[in-house]
């Protein structure tokens, strides 16, 4: 069954790729630069029966369109 699939779209020969040559030295310099701009932040130890709190819980929320600032009511208007 494969090989009938084949007949209608035959395939052609394609010569060998030549090799590549290689740029794992400049992906290395490129992570190390990356990873030297991190900000490392301290780990703030969680008080005892106390939740930990989850990334963007702390982000303010909008439910309704009036809870927004004016400046961010026109975007809104703008942007929908």
């Amino acid at each position: 069954m494969p090989e009938g699939i084949l007949e209608p779209f035959p395939l052609q020969e394609l010569p060998p790729l030549a090799p590549k040559p290689s740029d794992q030295d400049e992906r290395i310099h490129r992570l190390k630069e990356v990873q030297s701009d991190v900000i490392i932040q301290e780990v703030v130890p969680v008080k005892e029966g106390e939740a930990a709190k989850r990334p963007g819980e702390l982000y303010r929320r909008y439910r309704t369109v009036e809870e927004l600032s004016d400046i961010a009511k026109s975007f809104y208007e703008i942007a929908g």
